[in-house]
């Protein structure tokens, strides 16, 4: 980190270093952490960075998607709100989009809808018209 930093002069500068270091993997390893303060911050971390469609396509790609959605379906409790956050974020790509919709997780975008984020509230609305596109072809 120490080779990233001197060369940051921005918050976009930080996050664009953090994606071209390989900051997404380590950060999606800590998502299934036994510790709920270092899982919260991953998700805090991960749902600014992937405001950047290649850490969005890096998340997705390694797996990042599934550990969030475990985690929503595993708490017991309704999902956090920075989970709910990264999952809209997330529903921006295709694929994210895709994943939500094979696992059933529509009453998931629905809560997503709620949180009043701009960036989730494009996700929700593009999986909604994927779903509705397709619906017929789906069943």
């Amino acid at each position: 980190m120490r080779a990233v930093l001197p060369s940051v002069t921005s918050v976009a500068a930080l996050k664009k270093a953090v994606i071209d270091k390989g900051g997404i993997e380590p950060l999606t390893k800590l998502l299934t952490s036994g510790d709920p303060l270092l899982r919260k911050g991953a998700v805090s971390a991960l749902a600014a960075l992937c405001e950047d469609k290649r850490a969005r396509r890096r998340l997705i790609r390694i797996g990042g998607l599934d550990s969030l959605i475990d985690d929503c379906m595993d708490s017991g409790t309704a999902p956090d709100r920075d989970i709910l956050r990264l999952l809209g974020i997330l529903a921006l790509e295709e694929r994210g989009r895709e994943q939500l919709i094979k696992l059933g997780k529509l009453k998931l975008l629905l809560q997503i809808a709620k949180t009043e984020d701009v960036h989730c509230m494009r996700g929700v609305v593009e999986a909604l018209d994927e779903i509705a596109d397709n619906y017929y072809e789906w069943h």
